[in-house]
């Protein structure tokens, strides 16, 4: 695609949105190159590029695979393996990774890059069970140094990219795990407004979406508001069908089934149970499986 055409999709979404340069390119890159960019005198970075269409909400599918060079295939490789290593919780690969992209200048010279380094290392001392205020307060510290302040006061009308979301979203982990339900409860909700808001592409919805509706009937849950619960993972179940985000449907359908059984209905609950250990088979979660198995064994006396 031509840097005209490049410039000129990133101005025609920005316009339909009523954004302006600055608040679009905040925390990115300035709002001079933006400006640039849109006029065609400049290419962005694919990362650049990315958290550009990150922020209004519109997917990438078709460009991903644009000005992709050497150097950025090997520091997206290295990004990676960093992020498989945090959902795994294999901290002490994480913690090398991360001393390993520091000691790059040229990565840490990219705005966006640093935001991913704070938020691994939030991550990665989080998994290492470390104080979760202090690891918060210094995060937020990081990044205000950077020129990226981080409020959950105002979420909803935030343009977000990937890393921002997942910041607040860490944000409302550490509050429930602090026994600070109702501002955990606040911040997901915040983000739910902030993409049925932004988000006016499907293929974007359904990444986010679906991801804070389960922290939602997660929280819920817990917390024993079993009809707000069942609300919740329905209204989360309908995006993930609308969205194609399937993976979504059985972490969603399990705690509307833990929430029927709780309120006494229990046929409802099998039902439910009975289609998520079949859902989970054809995602070989194995593991998941074993799990929603001994939930009806122990619960409802039934073999899946």
């Amino acid at each position: 695609m031509g840097k005209y055409l490049m410039g000129g999709a990133i101005k025609h979404f920005r316009k339909q949105k009523k954004i302006s340069q600055e608040n679009l390119a905040a925390g990115i890159m300035d709002a001079a190159s933006l400006s640039r960019i849109e006029c065609g005198d400049a290419m962005p970075s694919k990362r650049h590029f990315e958290a550009l269409f990150e922020r209004l909400g519109v997917s990438l599918s078709g460009f991903n695979a644009i000005f992709l060079t050497d150097k950025l295939a090997k520091e997206q490789k290295m990004m990676d393996e960093l992020s498989v290593y945090l959902t795994s919780r294999d901290t002490k690969e994480a913690e090398h990774m991360i001393a390993k992209l520091e000691m790059d200048e040229d990565f840490k010279r990219e705005k966006l890059n640093v935001q991913f380094l704070l938020a691994a290392k939030a991550a990665n001392a989080i998994n290492m069970n470390e104080d979760p205020k202090v690891i918060f307060e210094t995060l937020q510290a990081e990044l205000e140094a950077i020129g990226f302040k981080l409020s959950e006061s105002n979420i909803e009308i935030y343009l977000l990219t990937d890393i921002a979301f997942k910041m607040f979203n860490m944000l409302a982990i550490l509050y429930f795990e602090q026994g600070e339900h109702n501002k955990a409860i606040a911040v997901w909700h915040g983000l739910k407004k902030n993409i049925e808001k932004n988000c006016v592409d499907v293929v974007e919805k359904g990444r986010r979406y679906p991801q804070v509706m389960t922290c939602l009937a997660k929280a819920f849950n817990a917390l024993g508001h079993h009809r707000e619960t069942i609300r919740i993972c329905i209204e989360g179940k309908q995006v993930c069908l609308e969205t194609g985000r399937l993976r979504g449907l059985p972490d969603l359908a399990m705690y509307e089934a833990r929430s029927k059984y709780e309120l006494g209905d229990k046929e409802a609950c099998a039902r439910l149970l009975r289609n998520i250990y079949c859902t989970l088979d054809l995602f070989e979660r194995y593991e998941d499986k074993e799990t929603t198995k001994k939930y009806a064994k122990e619960k409802l006396g039934i073999d899946l």
